[in-house]
């Protein structure tokens, strides 16, 4: 059987073939892309045997892509034996080797590629119910059973991740006057970012100086990344890649900007996000049900992390948009800057509605924890 090649983003993997035969053995399988991520080039890989997740790691996001793959492999492991003892266990997709038993292959162009094992996951309808609390108890769940891992154990995948001064520099490096000057959707982006950048680098570094909620974190916890089983309950996390220390209070925000907006990152100029309650209510109570302790009552952090997590990935979009969509993979041109739209409206209803998203984290903590 022929292998066919595919296009992900603007990435045509011309080495597909020679990646195949590093890990499968005799006729070639069949293999399709899979998934939406905005990262990686990913592929579903079918046998008769198996079914197999390869990866092409990028490198233009990951410096050293063999730190990604050696963590995910000590992650993957310290879990592993953790879920032997765990009443839960989290699901997880592990490694799968080369066929000379390498963890990773590089192919002639100098692309490192992974594979791991293949998990079904639904794609969830998320309302207020079992299915949020499901979300945050995961999230919960991976935050304590990491608890333990020690720090010398992984290295940091991507330095400067959660660096908000740092975005807003490499965003101040941009020119947008050179793209579109008369573009409405950029000069909103423009005109809210400069507004509001004082005020969230100055939660920023109060987050970051707090020293609360230190820990193991996923890094990308964002609704795409859960794994859900049927009817849609979380069971588990895809893409260990930004695993590292950092603060939970970034995991929670990323997580509850992306599960409690309805609508979603990828939207048309006609939508317009919201930040519904009750699911942040369910995924709070979800998560405090198993992992209380690792904030102590940080109520106003977890709004917060909220907050600065909508802002900053707006910056990082509307940047990436301005360099040309060179991080983030994109369907069409003005995707990243349609994105960066789209969490700036999330932003300002959150801010908008502060007093209302802080009383119901705070009577949800207290109910449950």
């Amino acid at each position: 059987m022929g292998t066919s090649f595919y296009k992900q983003g603007r990435v045509v993997d011309r080495n597909l073939a020679e990646v195949l035969s590093a890990f499968f053995a005799g006729e070639q399988p069949q293999v399709r892309p899979l998934g939406s991520g905005n990262i990686n080039a990913t592929y579903l890989v079918c046998s008769d045997e198996e079914r197999v997740v390869l990866q092409r790691i990028n490198a233009d996001v990951f410096a050293d892509p063999e730190v990604v793959v050696n963590n995910f492999v000590v992650i993957c492991r310290f879990l592993q034996k953790k879920n032997a003892q765990a009443e839960s266990p989290l699901s997880l997709a592990a490694p799968r080797a080369t066929l000379d038993g390498q963890l990773c292959y590089r192919d002639a162009a100098g692309g490192v590629w992974r594979a791991q094992a293949y998990v079904e996951s639904v794609e969830p309808l998320l309302t207020p119910g079992e299915g949020a609390v499901s979300v945050g108890r995961t999230l919960g769940l991976f935050h304590a059973l990491l608890r333990d891992l020690p720090p010398s154990s992984i290295h940091d995948p991507l330095p400067g991740l959660h660096n908000l001064s740092a975005y807003l520099l490499a965003y101040d490096r941009c020119d947008p006057e050179a793209f579109a000057p008369d573009n409405q959707t950029l000069s909103f982006c423009r005109e809210s970012i400069a507004k509001h950048r004082l005020q969230l680098l100055n939660l920023d570094r109060a987050l970051k100086a707090d020293g609360k909620g230190r820990c193991v974190v996923h890094g990308d916890p964002k609704i795409d990344n859960f794994i859900f089983h049927p009817p849609g309950i979380a069971a588990g996390l895809f893409d260990l890649d930004t695993v590292s220390a950092g603060n939970l209070f970034y995991d929670l925000g990323d997580c509850l900007r992306s599960a409690c907006n309805p609508v979603g990152e990828d939207i048309d100029t006609g939508q317009s996000p919201s930040f519904d309650l009750d699911i942040c209510a369910d995924i709070l109570g979800g998560y405090c049900s198993v992992a209380s302790d690792m904030f102590a009552g940080g109520v106003r952090q977890i709004y917060d992390g909220l907050l600065v997590l909508c802002f900053e990935l707006a910056v990082r979009f509307v940047s990436d948009y301005l360099q040309g969509n060179v991080y983030f993979t994109v369907r069409q041109k003005d995707q990243n800057l349609l994105r960066a739209r789209a969490q700036l409206l999330l932003f300002q209803d959150i801010l908008r509605r502060r007093q209302e998203i802080y009383a119901r984290l705070d009577k949800t903590y207290k109910a449950v924890c």
